[in-house]
């Protein structure tokens, strides 16, 4: 059970069409784990070749020794940002650290070539694949949050959701990052420690704790006739103290009313008319919070 380091190559199949093969499987190129590969890369990637030091990744999961990165458990937490202003870097590692409130220097950071890739530590070892899909929108969460802050900073960059995953590859440093419509970069370590932390997703992502009892579950809901909204919002006093006390209502309340009032016909258009008279209102952050409610929770 080990960090497996693998190779993308492009080859042509029997209908002229270019695709991705997984590659060097079977050299046996491992790593003991992800942050004993970043504080010990040069001596772990000395035996690989030169000419094969692109486009190489490892496993995020400590995988089987077999092909088609078969998950075991895993021991990080990957951020992605793609995209990005290369010449803004530590813009975006001082505000992705300010908003998910790591430190620089407890967090893997590496420079994939056309973005950032953040290697968070954690304390709690994943151990069930499933667990991917259980907590993704908290995940998508994080990154909506991340996307939201860069954009109100001025930097482009995206933060990818498809990173959480149980059989994801994440780009080696000290390799060349090649891509056909993308500039020719070396990929290195912007910080190569990485000490676990506590890590709590839905913390981190601005979320309040909704409890099993106090929703309801978004499965159940497929079993439920569409609302009828002139009587959800005309018969719900919740609703009405929230649209008559916009000024007053608390966060957790708004965002109760948000997961609401957002899966009605219309819902984005309700939601900043049952939120535009707070003191605080902004259109984007309403916006984002209406996605995020949605994402998270059932109503």
């Amino acid at each position: 059970m080990a960090v497996q380091i693998l190779g993308l190559r492009t080859f042509t199949d029997r209908r002229g069409k270019e695709r991705k093969a997984e590659r060097f499987f079977e050299k046996g190129w491992r790593a003991p784990s992800v942050a004993e590969l970043f504080l010990n890369l040069d001596e772990i990637i000395k035996d690989i070749p030169e000419n094969e030091l692109w486009n190489l990744y490892y496993t995020a999961s400590h995988c089987k020794e077999e092909k088609g990165r078969i998950f075991v458990e895993q021991e990080i937490l990957p951020i992605d940002i793609d995209g990005i202003d290369v010449e803004r870097l530590d813009e975006y590692v001082t505000l992705v650290c300010q908003e998910l409130e790591l430190k620089k220097e407890e967090t893997g950071i590496v420079f994939s070539g056309n973005g950032l890739q953040f290697i968070i530590g954690l304390t709690q070892t994943i151990t069930d694949v499933d667990y991917f899909d259980r907590e993704r929108h908290l995940y998508k969460a994080i990154c909506g949050k991340l996307n939201q802050a860069m954009y109100a900073c001025g930097l482009q960059g995206d933060a990818d959701t498809s990173v959480f995953s149980g059989a994801r590859l994440l780009r080696l440093a000290n390799t060349r990052n090649i891509k056909p419509d993308r500039p020719n970069r070396m990929a290195y370590l912007i910080n190569n420690v990485i000490t676990k932390v506590n890590f709590d997703m839905a913390e981190r992502a601005g979320l309040p704790k909704v409890l099993e009892g106090e929703h309801i579950h978004p499965k159940a809901m497929t079993k439920l006739p569409a609302p009828d909204p002139r009587g959800v919002q005309e018969g719900c006093d919740f609703l009405k103290y929230c649209y008559t006390n916009q000024a007053t209502v608390s966060e957790p309340q708004w965002y109760a009313m948000l997961s609401i009032i957002g899966r009605l016909p219309n819902g984005e258009a309700l939601a900043h008319e049952y939120s535009k008279g707070h003191e605080h209102y902004s259109p984007e952050d309403t916006s984002f919070k209406v996605t995020q409610a949605l994402e998270s929770s059932g109503p």
